[in-house]
């Protein structure tokens, strides 16, 4: 009776097997994984090698998006006058010395930083033979001018140009200037005052923002 059993119990076993092999082959035949891909636990490994492909396929389309932003950040900058001045070259009778700027494309200067050390800082109407259009974000930033005359033909004051200096407590502003950025006056003296003319943009973005207005 008990080799009886013992037969009935094999025969069952190879039942098993024979049907998982057909079950295995008739997998492969559809199209799911086979030898070397086939699931383990319900884990497709065919399905983690595409995902992987696929992450390989984004992680070089980023490098050649950065590669590419940093050559157009280089082009749009364009060329940088002086490049590294120092303190024995830094003369306030030449804005040349005391003043980083950028050049555009069209031709307008735009002012990076101010290197200078005088209290008064009166904004050149040119640099390198370009007119100056704009004060360039945080070019003053945290600097200890007190007072800042900005030429007519300047149109823009950017973010921060002069957020942090806390001894600035006159600014000339001419009609020219149609934007002032955010935050571009953050911090200043709290005796901050704007010599503009009434009506104009400076006089409006003066009295929004609480800053006392004078007349020329």
């Amino acid at each position: 009776m008990r080799r009886l059993r013992l037969c009935v119990v094999g025969a069952a076993l190879c039942c098993l097997l024979f049907g998982g092999c057909l079950q295995v082959k008739a997998r492969g035949a559809a199209g799911k994984p086979t030898e070397g891909t086939a699931d383990v636990n319900g884990v497709d490994f065919s399905e983690y090698a595409r995902v992987e492909a696929e992450l390989a396929e984004q992680a070089q389309r980023i490098s050649d998006f950065e590669t590419r932003l940093a050559e157009l950040e280089a082009q749009k900058g364009g060329t940088t006058v002086p490049d590294e001045p120092t303190a024995d070259t830094l003369s306030p009778s030449d804005p040349e010395t005391i003043y980083r700027y950028t050049v555009s494309d069209d031709g307008y200067a735009t002012i990076t930083s101010y290197l200078g050390a005088e209290e008064t800082a009166v904004v050149p109407s040119s640099l390198g033979g370009c007119p100056v259009a704009a004060i360039g974000e945080e070019a003053f930033k945290n600097g200890s001018v007190a007072s800042v005359v900005i030429p007519n033909g300047v149109r823009r004051v950017d973010w921060f140009a002069f957020d942090g200096c806390h001894r600035l407590a006159s600014v000339t502003v001419p009609n020219s200037v149609v934007t002032i950025g955010y935050g571009a006056f953050d911090l200043c003296a709290p005796t901050l005052t704007f010599t503009c003319s009434e009506g104009s943009y400076a006089a409006g973005y003066a009295k929004s923002y609480g800053i006392a207005v004078r007349e020329p």
